[in-house]
């Protein structure tokens, strides 16, 4: 099976310094037949369901996604939430088929027994257990399921109040947002763990999303709808203050701890909280997003973004990542010799308040010396790849390390790289070039893992290889330019 590499391997064949930055983003296969997704949640990184307009699910189980018939209706389902993989809830419009229930084996109808009433539709559902379920509708109506009985929990909201997300992170710390219509009547209800709800904050654009990482550490998002308009609110202290303005309205946040959080919003608005800041990050759409789901599974993270599409816009993106509390998490740091440079590209998974990276160099039995300095991307929580060219270095033993800088003036050290120039000889070595015979010639002093990619990152050939000569047959291969990849650098030939 060929296999993709990362562009960023490649980006150290450019002759001069240079920084590029991977999209992680990548829509999910095969597209849903829904055109709008209105909510998606994420159990963990192997585990999610996503709905909207048609009245089907989608889900992901880690390998595959998967689409489910429509549940008894074609209408639109705004709410989704899972207790596990064998407890799903989802709701939306249409009398009589508000609500529904997975069991483990097949969905139920639980209009009845909520005793929800009229055409209403239900917005968000939230919970913490199995036996711990809200449900947040129209003209201020919330249920909760304590495992036996639906009962209503509409005290003290207001009957124009229309929710937007019900969130909590335990029964003693529930909250609802949204609005009671007109201009900035936004608002802010929390449970009071018995029998009523307590207006916490109002007086503000619609609030449309809540999320939070404990009940002394809230989150807020909304706005008016128009352009410079998304409002972050945070819950410190207990006080609600405006932490931050964006330039679109921002309709959902999610996160998984304290310093990885999401806020997204209209017209493709994606922002993250790395602990300290806001930072604007690219979510390659123009179309809205309605909700942002974060599954965490260790330090591995799939994050789901869920909005407005159409028949050529995939409604719903995926992109895995791996979130750090380290300033830097490295990928790489690899070269190239050519005969005559030294190219050096280094990549990060996640910077977090990274201020540069300081090149050092040292010839022989010198000393280090600072060969270039490059300033960081600062908060990235997507591969970014940099590139330097030294150029003709005098022949001899080449020494190089980087030295990354936070902007608190921290710093810390990456492996360092080995490279002999001139007459000397490289640790792996190509002999004919371009290749004789199909028979691709390697000399190496090490133990090797390579592998053989074309220029568009493809890989055709993986293996480990022992000190002294191979041979690898490349008569499959097409005819070209290929890229060998080892522990120690790149090698370029031609077949």
């Amino acid at each position: 099976m060929i296999k993709f590499l990362r562009y960023s391997l490649f980006s150290c064949l450019l002759m001069a310094p240079v920084l590029l930055k991977a999209q992680a983003w990548a829509p999910v296969s095969p597209q849903p037949s829904q055109q709008v997704m209105w909510d998606v949640f994420a159990l963990n990184a192997t585990n999610a369901w996503a709905t909207g307009n048609n009245g089907r699910i989608v889900r992901w189980n880690g390998s595959t996604w998967t689409e489910s018939e429509p549940l008894g209706t074609n209408s639109q389902r705004f709410a989704i939430w899972a207790a596990d993989v064998n407890t799903i809830y989802v709701g939306g419009v249409n009398t009589g088929n508000q609500l529904h229930r997975f069991n483990g084996t097949s969905w139920e109808n639980l209009l009845s027994p909520t005793n929800w009433f009229g055409s209403g539709s239900i917005r968000s559902i939230w919970g913490t257990a199995a036996n711990n379920v809200w449900i947040a509708g129209s003209s201020g109506r919330i249920f909760h399921w304590n495992g036996t009985s639906w009962t209503a929990r509409n005290t003290g909201i207001s009957a124009t109040f229309s929710p937007s997300r019900i969130w909590g992170t335990n029964a003693a710390n529930m909250w609802a947002v949204g609005s009671t219509g007109g201009t900035n009547t936004g608002v802010i209800y929390k449970w009071n763990g018995s029998n009523a709800w307590v207006e916490e904050l109002s007086g503000v654009p619609a609030m449309r999303g809540i999320w939070g990482s404990s009940a002394t550490n809230m989150w807020a998002v909304g706005g008016t709808g128009g352009t410079n308009a998304g409002q972050i609110y945070r819950l410190s202290g207990g006080t609600w203050t405006l932490q931050t303005t964006t330039t679109n309205t921002l309709n959902h946040i999610y996160g998984s701890n304290s310093s990885n959080i999401w806020a997204a919003g209209n017209s493709g608005a994606l922002h993250y909280y790395n602990g300290t800041s806001w930072v604007t990050q690219s979510s390659g759409r123009t179309d809205h997003i309605y909700a942002v789901a974060v599954g965490k599974t260790g330090s591995s993270n799939r994050l789901i973004l869920a909005g407005e599409g159409s028949a050529s816009i995939n409604p719903l993106v995926t992109a895995t990542m791996t979130i750090s509390t380290l300033p830097v998490t490295w990928k790489n740091f690899t070269y190239q010799y050519n005969g005559k440079d030294v190219l050096l590209n280094w990549t990060t998974l996640s910077e977090i308040n990274t201020d540069r990276f300081e090149l050092e160099h040292k010839y022989e039995a010198g000393e280090w010396t600072l060969l270039s300095e490059t300033a960081a991307t600062g908060n990235a929580v997507s591969e970014t790849s940099y590139d330097y060219k030294h150029e003709n270095p005098m022949a001899g033993k080449h020494y190089y390390r980087i030295r990354q800088v936070d902007l608190d003036g921290k710093s810390s050290y990456s492996k360092t790289l080995y490279v002999l120039t001139g007459n000397g000889k490289q640790a792996l070595r190509i002999g004919a070039n371009p290749v004789k015979n199909n028979q691709l010639q390697l000399d190496s002093d090490t133990n090797e893992q390579i592998s053989i990619f074309d220029l568009q990152g493809r890989e055709f050939i993986k293996r480990n290889i022992t000190a002294g000569r191979t041979f690898i047959d490349v008569s499959q291969l097409p005819a070209g330019t290929y890229i060998l990849v080892s522990n120690t650098g790149l090698i370029k030939f031609v077949l």
